[in-house]
């Protein structure tokens, strides 16, 4: 998984570029010298761990969005197919640096102020989609300012960061308790 965390750095330098392309804005400069310094003290394991902690996910989902930003304006009769692959991107988009990073937290004290940075200031700092060209009432619209994509991010990074911390996971999510009950839910 380290490998695929190295390449999604990569990756995300590439994403940078293209984003500095269209925008010019000084937050992607700051994105791209973040990504860059990531990439150069990979060696060094306190610095590195404390980059790609605190500041790596907050650009790899920004990123997510400003590129996905970017093709819906240039190519806006594909929406639809632009936003399922943003929301795919950005739900998997945390899953190497979770297992990779926060997997080697060990201090619980340190899991949970982890855990509260990366939901709080992470997760909730990300903007939504700029949607084009979709009928305003449309149901991709509400979809998008539901934030549904966003707390389907947070479930993936508690799930794999509970199962890199060497804890049992499970939604314990009761599926049938008899006919009569199954017909009511069903109704």
């Amino acid at each position: 998984m380290k490998r695929v965390f190295q390449a999604q750095l990569y990756l995300n330098i590439l994403m940078a570029v293209i984003i500095l392309i269209n925008y010019r804005t000084v937050k992607d400069w700051i994105y791209l010298g973040i990504l860059a310094v990531a990439v150069v003290v990979s060696k060094n394991k306190r610095i590195s761990q404390l980059i790609n902690t605190v500041l790596i996910p907050m650009v790899f989902i920004d990123q997510v969005r400003n590129l996905s930003d970017i093709l819906i304006q240039h190519f806006s009769q594909l929406t639809l197919l632009i936003f399922w692959i943003y929301a795919v991107g950005a739900i998997i988009v945390l899953i190497p640096v979770t297992i990779v990073e926060y997997g080697k937290i060990k201090k619980p004290i340190w899991r949970l102020i982890a855990s509260v940075w990366m939901i709080n200031f992470v997760i909730m700092f990300c903007y939504l989609l700029t949607l084009k060209n979709v009928n305003p009432d449309g149901f991709l619209v509400s979809l998008n300012k539901s934030g549904l994509v966003y707390a389907l991010a947070i479930l993936v990074y508690v799930y794999f960061a509970v199962k890199s911390w060497g804890y049992e996971f499970c939604f314990n999510l009761p599926t049938f308790k008899g006919k009569k009950c199954s017909y009511f839910h069903l109704f």
